[in-house]
């Protein structure tokens, strides 16, 4: 379904649903809902994640779910650290809180909040954030945020842009190939088997189609909450957590595939909540718009909105009697204000059903950002296309490693074997474009202990057969002098002691010299020339640079400007080899300057 919303915008020629919310809107897939009723229970001032606050919640709970609904197993929401209690509190008090007893669930948004910062972490670095920036979406520092998923809404929102923007890329990089290959066109292999063949081929396209396929797989399980799909949900975990294998997220590799076998098993543990679920009735409709459901930890989520809207706790925190009157009727006031909505009419999604994006303009100002973005990445050169060999070698096996300790893991589940489950998940690598360097330190102390063992070992062979020991201490017992070089790289020195060593060498004269020629350093010219008021590199060059460089050559017939050439060959290789890589960058005249 992700894929039949992406071909849409790739071959539309207007905005017509192109966003992903009104494109599966328009599809009316959900099940028939009545809106949810929601209210917050009296809040706590204990410490959330500790075993008697889950034991006397879940207490608290069960009574409550039995005075409403006689003889259904109650259902508990929760998010990653309080799951994690909540579950630990079933297995060592079975015949009380058992999994027979209660049913946990995790937090839906906190799910879809940590893939989205996995997918954050491997977009460090990677030129992403540069790109939303130069398609002129988002400012530097929101662009930064993304990474860190300060806002959850407008997160997705870019995902849903930048997957939009990637598959139109890859179409395009398939169809140029197409266009310039040898072969026959039946002999021209299908869009699927050459994607394929290009992941094996480039680091590059791998790790872009890797990052598309995420966010695919994001939006799979989103939609399996707004379309209250319970075996898409199933699905969507499944398809989930090997990236938080892979991408280093521990808590949620360790807890997630507890939950997701819970959840496939609950058919056989609990078969009237499972076809409750089946139903729809594992998330919470708070209006009656079309794919607008939500997790319940979302939902709980707005009502503390609700009763933090005008300060929260704030100011009586320090007052015993008037917390408590706060923390038994704020919630009460969140139901209130909730009902006094849907009787007014405050709220328009209670009553029509059309999702709130299915709106032309909200199609309008998507399909531009999406045209934007794919621009400026067609600029920066298209990811799809790059041969280059940059990223290290192990990103081909990245998902890979998360998929096989995704499937050892659930072995050892069903082995029911304890140390499986609790011994250290083993980490990945995963900031492909950083270059770390190699320590120093133990670098140099690795080869003082070879030195030492090869001095002592030609030392007492010297003795034993009487040589000269101070022909012996004459010769170098490496076969590069650690005088001059460190491990065959030659020491290098500060440029402000070589710019003192070559002033003594040289005499300043008197008058300037007359000459034809002006020769400008090109990277001392643009450092000494910061921007003013210049938004492009074309006007930096028009306004800034161009002005400055007419005065210098006006008592000249010609002037040459002189920038770096990276040689292989060059003296300099070594410090830049030394420096590492960082992400290039494409720059052309309309490039913003940031």
């Amino acid at each position: 379904m992700e894929y039949e919303w992406l071909e849409k915008v790739t071959v539309t020629d207007g905005p017509v649903d192109v966003t992903w919310s009104a494109h599966h809107a328009s599809q009316k897939r959900g099940k028939p809902f009545e809106v949810s009723i929601t209210s917050l229970l009296p809040l706590l001032r204990d410490q959330a994640h500790s075993v008697a606050t889950v034991k006397h919640v879940m207490d608290k709970i069960k009574e409550i779910v039995a005075f409403l609904n006689p003889g259904q197993v109650p259902v508990i929401a929760a998010d990653q650290p309080i799951y994690a209690v909540a579950k630990q509190v079933q297995w060592h008090w079975p015949e009380i809180y058992g999994e027979d007893k209660f049913v946990i669930m995790f937090g839906g948004l906190h799910i879809e909040m940590a893939a989205l910062k996995s997918i954050g972490t491997l977009l460090q670095d990677s030129g992403w954030t540069g790109a939303l920036v130069e398609a002129g979406i988002a400012s530097p520092g929101t662009a930064d945020s993304f990474l860190t998923v300060s806002s959850i809404t407008r997160t997705q929102q870019m995902h849903q842009i930048t997957g939009c923007s990637l598959y139109k890329l890859l179409k395009a990089a398939h169809m140029d190939y197409s266009k310039e290959t040898d072969e026959q066109p039946e002999e021209v292999p299908s869009f699927e088997a050459w994607c394929e063949h290009r992941k094996r081929q480039s680091p590059q396209f791998h790790f872009w189609y890797m990052v598309l396929s995420m966010e695919l797989v994001i939006l799979l399980l989103i939609r399996s909450f707004r379309e209250a799909n319970f075996f898409l949900y199933c699905q969507s975990l499944a398809e989930l957590i090997p990236y938080f294998f892979a991408n280093n997220n521990v808590n949620y590799a360790r807890w997630l595939p507890i939950y997701y076998r819970d959840m496939v098993t609950l058919e056989q543990k609990h078969p009237q909540l499972a076809q409750e679920f089946q139903s729809g009735n594992f998330v919470v409709h708070k209006s009656s718009r079309q794919f607008s459901a939500m997790a319940i930890d979302q939902a709980h989520e707005q009502a503390n909105a609700v009763i933090k809207a005008d300060g929260g706790a704030i100011g009586v925190t320090e007052d015993p009697s008037a917390l408590r009157r706060w923390m038994i009727a704020g919630p009460e006031v969140s139901h209130l204000v909730a009902q006094y909505e849907a009787a007014c009419g405050t709220k328009e999604g209670t009553e029509h059903t059309s999702h709130h994006e299915e709106t032309e303009r909200a199609q309008r100002v998507f399909f531009e950002n999406v045209e934007k973005l794919s621009q400026a990445m067609k600029d920066m050169g298209n990811p799809f296309q790059e041969e280059s060999r940059d990223l290290l070698s192990l990103i081909g096996t990245h998902l890979e490693k998360g998929k096989v300790r995704f499937q050892e893991f659930m072995k050892g589940l069903e082995g029911e074997e304890e140390s499986t489950f609790y011994e250290p998940i083993k980490k990945n690598r995963v900031d492909f474009f950083r270059q770390v360097p190699a320590s120093v330190d133990s670098s140099k102390q690795k080869v003082l202990k070879e030195d030492c063992q090869l001095f002592s070992k030609l030392f007492i062979s010297c003795q034993s057969r009487e040589c000269d020991l101070k022909e012996f201490f004459r010769h170098e017992n490496q076969s590069h002098p650690a005088a001059l070089s460190d491990g065959g790289k030659l020491h290098t020195c500060q440029k402000s002691h070589l710019t003192t060593i070559l002033e003594s060498q040289v005499t300043t004269p008197e008058a300037e010299p007359d000459a034809d020629t002006i020769i400008i350093d090109g990277a001392a010219l643009v450092n000494s020339l910061p921007p003013q008021s210049s938004k492009t590199f074309e006007e930096y060059a028009m306004l800034d640079v161009l002005p400055t460089i007419q005065a210098y050559s006006t008592k000249y017939k010609r002037t040459d400007i002189v920038f770096d050439v990276y040689r292989p060959s060059s003296l300099k290789a070594e410090t830049r080899s030394k420096r590492g890589r960082g992400v290039r960058r494409r720059v052309t005249g309309k490039s913003h300057i940031f």
